[in-house]
């Protein structure tokens, strides 16, 4: 199976470079509630383009969150105007008058008094994950769709008929630059893992990114074969990773793939186990079943090495539940940042197999030259539903950014 808490508002501390020395200095901003917010060290800057249009939430009551957040502004060059400051636990799931009230609220005054339009938020590790219970949405979900208005299917059923169209995704499939202007939407990713420096080292990873020509993995399952021709199946899925695999091959990309006519061959015998994969060279990319798959090891799934820009996918119902170490329940997206992705998607609760990333688009998009939260976003079709998108939007190792215009496209160096 795929304490009430007050609201602040943005603030920032300046730190002012004159002569070689620094000194501090407040930046006054208006209060949405009039309440005194604390002090972030983050230098004053206009921005890069692309950083001018990012929205930093830090929660207060988390030291990692507050850390993050200025170790991120200053990395990206985000503005301190566009760090919002939230009042909320630091728990995992919180209940939905929180999550309105003290997450979602302080963020849309954030975005109205923003000096430029917000196209992504980042959320920050302490940023609960999840609202409600253990069927629950994505706190980063919702707040993709935050501008939709509209009553949410039940979270433990898969949407249908007009749900679906209700929680369809304005930018799925799409080859447009983002805009939220243009799709009403905001891409929202998060910088989380099992510790602080695990999240850090997700926008290290973003920063050195550059253009390599692989490997791309992609581990099938023999027990996830079953309907190839019904969409969304697992098996429809399991085929997306074989085109996809020779699509990356037939432009130049090096990818690693399993024997599939063999793999599928021994699907009629469930007792047989093939290799679970973890090649000794690092990837760019990759996609696998996860403990979904039956001959998941999670001793060779937490040997798997990664290259700064990597993205992955793991088709796992419940990969992002928690950012606690556990060996229990299946298998976490955490390991794969701790191993060393820079970006991956994961889910907070069962999301059935239509919330699952279309990894044709994904890596179609990233490879020319699109950011991690396009790619990410362009292949996910729902919103308000239980995605989460790990890494720093503005990774972009095959492209340059170009204001409003298709991103320029690097090809990678032959070898």
């Amino acid at each position: 199976m795929i304490g009430l808490t007050r609201v602040i508002a943005a603030s920032a501390l300046a730190i002012l470079s004159l002569a070689g020395c620094q000194s501090k200095e407040r930046v006054t901003a208006p209060l949405y509630d009039e309440l005194k917010p604390i002090v972030l060290e983050i230098a004053p800057t206009e921005g890069t383009p692309e950083s001018k249009h990012v929205l930093v939430v830090c929660n207060i009551n988390s030291n990692d969150s507050i850390k993050l957040t200025e170790y991120y502004a200053r990395k990206r060059q985000i503005p301190p105007e566009n760090v919002v400051q939230i009042d909320v636990p630091t728990t995992e799931e919180v209940v939905r008058g929180l999550y309105d009230n003290n997450i979602e609220r302080p963020i849309r005054n954030a975005i109205k008094k923003a000096k430029h339009r917000v196209d992504y938020i980042v959320l920050t590790r302490g940023v609960p994950l999840r609202v409600h219970d253990s069927w629950g949405y994505s706190v980063d979900s919702l707040l993709v769709g935050m501008e939709k208005s509209f009553e949410l299917s039940p979270a433990n059923f898969p949407p249908q008929g007009e749900g679906f169209m209700r929680h369809a995704n304005p930018y799925f499939n799409a080859k447009a630059p983002f805009s939220s202007e243009r799709f009403g939407i905001y891409l929202v990713t998060r910088l989380d893992g099992y510790t602080l420096d695990d999240a850090k080292r997700l926008v290290e990873r973003s920063v050195k990114a550059k253009p390599e020509r692989g490997p791309y993995l992609f581990d099938l399952a023999p027990n996830r074969f079953d309907d190839p021709g019904g969409r969304e199946s697992s098996g429809w899925h399991s085929a997306k990773m074989e085109a996809t695999s020779q699509d990356l091959a037939s432009s130049g990309f090096e990818t690693i793939i399993e024997d599939s006519a063999q793999v599928r061959k021994r699907n009629e015998d469930l007792s047989y186990n093939d290799k679970f994969l973890a090649p000794d060279e690092g990837l760019m990319g990759y996609v696998s079943w996860g403990s979904n798959d039956t001959s998941f090891d999670l001793e060779t799934y937490r040997k798997i090495k990664f290259l700064s820009g990597s993205i992955a996918e793991t088709y796992v119902s419940t990969s992002a539940r928690t950012f606690i170490p556990t060996d229990d329940g299946q298998s976490l997206i955490g390991d794969l940042i701790q191993n060393g992705v820079t970006g991956v998607k994961g889910y907070v609760s069962e999301p059935w197999t239509i919330a699952l990333c279309r990894v044709d688009v994904l890596f179609d998009r990233y490879t020319k030259g699109y950011n991690l939260a396009e790619s990410f976003y362009a292949s996910s079709q729902l919103i308000k539903w239980k995605d989460m998108v790990i890494g720093d939007p503005l990774c972009r190792p095959y492209g340059r950014y170009r204001e409003g215009m298709e991103p320029t496209k690097i090809s990678p160096p032959v070898k």
